[in-house]
């Protein structure tokens, strides 16, 4: 009896299959660079270079690496605004002078309480002064005073009213606390000088030269439109049903007592009662579609409309980048969604080579985008409390899954992000009999820093390499049989010899799940090209069956020629 022993092994050459693949999969990806802008007006962000304005700086590395893209603070001495972090380029374009260090740690942009007339709020004080200057009060700053909570409980801490008094022979009024409007009757300038609590200069009882207009403002420190009589003091909050109602321009009614005091108003045409975070003061731009009825502010939207979808001020969420998962908040059992429907992503069409997962936020009307980490090196999940969406950039902690060898310590999610394959072969060159298996494989397949030259990937890719062994005997009749280990051809007589499609795509599918490797669709939907798949080896160092680098035919030690796809295209796309 004559016994030959041969052993099939999957992906032999790995570590030169991987670097083949990697580099062109990426290749047709376009390569991501950083742009110091984008066409589409985004700064200092990792894009195709395609994607770049021309005009501006690129570099192919990540912008976190660059100069031009290295954040500080930007001051606007003028406004008493620092704002940060933001890169040197972006504040110098917009007029601003650029400091390296953050904002905590510039002097001028040192922030405390500021009080004017009856609203308090968090500012610089060159801030406060410039706002004090616009709204004619003196300037109250306390730099003590750094809490939001804290501030706001020192405003409004007099009751307020109409001062009436005499200047140069006119009667006229103020709209003032008691304790300033009695500091007044110590100036030489002003004579009969009168507090009436809680009652508006535009009161036509006082007989004063205050009356309503038909003109609003905004207060700093304060959400809501407010009418503004004829002397420039403020009156009640804006509500046009009122424009001409007497009692309304005499005594001063509360935010609660105001028009729709429920509603967040934003864009409304008739009141002014707005509802921060919804809706805050903000001026009428022309050309907006919400035109107040009277007067240049409006209650603004502060959301935004994203791919048609409405976001509140404050929310986040995930972007749909070609070629990642839809994260979104965990099930019952403790594993993330994807897509609404799944615990695992789709290998063939999420965690793509050239994918970048995006987090996109709403702050006061204005999306912003964020790109988690280059080479999925962090992933955006998403979850939502009490209806507000949340997103983050989350780590992907896939490097310790190819260590797992058991199925519980592989889905420890608290620790790694992984998931677990069942099959009849394990990792690397160990070899399996008798008992089904499994292997351990990142939840969100990583990419590679391909643009740096080095990198762990043939590492990675080179978990992907698997064995299997076979063992066939011939008897006198010359019948071949399997002896042990027919998973991976489909007959023992040479004739009939041929690999198992269903062992080849479930080894495919490992490696493609492993990371960037294997002939996998890019994020663009281009697919990668063959090396060496698989071949057999016979003893004495013979080849026999190999699947070509074109992965288009298997050849075999008799010049029989199988078709098995066209095209790699063909096999992605096959029923």
């Amino acid at each position: 009896m004559k016994k030959r022993i041969i052993s099939l092994i999957f992906l032999t050459s790995i570590l030169v299959l991987t670097l083949i693949l990697f580099s062109m999969s990426f290749v047709s990806a376009e390569s991501n660079v950083c742009c110091e802008k984008l066409k589409t007006g985004q700064f200092c962000q990792n894009a195709p270079i395609v994607e770049c304005d021309t005009s501006f700086e690129t570099a192919p590395t990540s912008c976190e690496s660059t100069n031009f893209c290295s954040v500080g603070t930007c001051i606007d001495s003028q406004e008493g605004l620092c704002e940060g972090p933001i890169s040197k380029n972006v504040c110098n374009n917009g007029g601003g002078v650029w400091d390296p260090r953050a904002a905590t740690e510039v002097p001028q942009c040192n922030e405390g309480c500021c009080i004017v007339g009856d609203g308090a709020f968090i500012a610089t004080q060159t801030r406060c002064k410039k706002m004090a200057s616009d709204y004619g009060t003196q300037t109250n700053f306390n730099p003590s005073i750094t809490s939001e909570v804290q501030c706001s409980a020192n405003a409004g801490g007099d009751i307020k009213g109409a001062c009436t008094f005499e200047k140069e022979s006119a009667k006229t009024c103020k709209l003032l606390t008691k304790t300033e409007c009695n500091s007044m009757k110590g100036d030489s300038q002003n004579s009969n000088v009168d507090f009436f609590e809680g009652i508006l200069c535009s009161d036509e009882t006082l007989g004063t030269n205050c009356g309503p207009t038909e003109e609003t403002t905004c207060v700093p420190g304060q959400d809501e439109v407010y009418f503004v009589d004829s002397c420039g003091n403020l009156a009640n909050v804006y509500d046009f049903n009122k424009i001409k109602d007497k009692d309304y321009w005499s005594k001063i009614v509360s935010k609660e007592d105001s028009c729709n005091a429920i509603g967040n108003n934003a864009n409304s045409l008739s009141c002014g009662n707005c509802n921060y975070p919804l809706s805050t003061c903000l001026a009428y731009k022309r050309g907006e579609t919400s035109v107040p009825n009277v007067g240049n502010y409006i209650c603004k939207d502060l959301g935004c409309t994203f791919n048609g979808v409405k976001y509140q001020s404050g929310e986040s969420w995930c972007g749909l980048a070609p070629g990642t998962s839809n994260i979104t908040d965990k099930n019952n059992n403790g594993s993330y969604l994807y897509n609404g429907k799944t615990s695992t992503p789709n290998i063939l069409t999420e965690n793509l080579p050239g994918s970048i997962y995006e987090r996109l936020s709403c702050y006061n009307g204005e999306i912003s985008i964020e790109n988690c980490y280059d080479g999925r090196q962090k992933v955006c999940v998403q979850d939502s409390i009490n209806g507000i969406k949340n997103a983050a950039c989350t780590q992907n902690l896939w490097q310790s899954c190819y260590e797992q060898t058991t199925e519980k310590d592989c889905m420890e999610r608290s620790v790694r992000k992984c998931t677990w394959v069942g099959t009849d072969y394990s990792l690397g060159s160990q070899k399996v009999g008798g008992e089904a298996s499994g292997a351990c494989y990142p939840l969100n397949s990583p990419g590679f820093d391909f643009w740096a030259g080095e990198g762990n990937g043939d590492a990675i890719c080179s978990y992907a390499s698997i064995s299997c062994d076979y063992e066939i005997e011939k008897n006198g009749l010359a019948q071949y049989s399997f002896k042990s280990g027919s998973a991976c051809i489909n007959g023992p007589d040479p004739k009939e010899r041929t690999i198992k499609a269903s062992w080849a795509n479930e080894m495919n599918s490992r490696c493609i799940q492993v990371g960037d490797c294997g002939p996998k669709l890019n994020y663009l939907g281009q697919p990668g090209d063959m090396q060496v798949v698989a071949e057999k080896v016979l003893s004495g160092g013979a080849k026999g069956d190999i699947l070509k680098s074109d992965g288009k035919i298997i050849q075999t030690n008799r010049n029989k020629v199988l078709k098995i796809f066209n095209s790699w295209k063909d096999y992605f796309n096959r029923g």
